[in-house]
């Protein structure tokens, strides 16, 4: 899901729900309490989800810590590259709940899935 779609919509839907929210400020996670008991996932991106942008990691940090009763497992994506990969996983490795991330602009050339860029991170993950 992109985000968008109601708790109703996503009640109908029988099949486990990956639920995307953008992160834009504080408020951009207000959604989570309506939408957390009718998915299973979520993927907390950047605003322009596909563009390479991230988001201030601080925002979902505060909200994780502030939260402690929220257990749904989550994806982290937005601007995530080689360079900054290290910096996520540590930031976010300490929250049980945390499944990985989404690198897929940073694994790209040109808007297509680059080999090398792969190969390189496999290696030094």
């Amino acid at each position: 899901m992109h985000g968008g779609e109601s708790r109703d919509f996503c009640e109908k839907i029988s099949r486990p729900k990956i639920y995307a929210i953008q992160i834009c400020n504080e408020k951009s996670l207000a959604k989570i309490a309506e939408i957390e008991p009718v998915v299973d996932f979520f993927l907390f991106d950047g605003r322009n989800p596909g563009s390479g942008e991230s988001f201030d990691a601080v925002i979902l940090e505060n909200f994780l810590r502030k939260n402690p009763n929220f257990k749904k497992l989550f994806f982290v994506a937005g601007g995530i590259y080689e360079k900054n990969l290290t910096e996520i996983l540590v930031r976010f490795s300490k929250f049980e709940n945390f499944l990985g991330v989404d690198l897929a602009s940073g694994a790209e050339c040109d808007g297509n899935l680059c080999e090398k860029k792969i190969a390189e991170i496999a290696r030094k993950f």
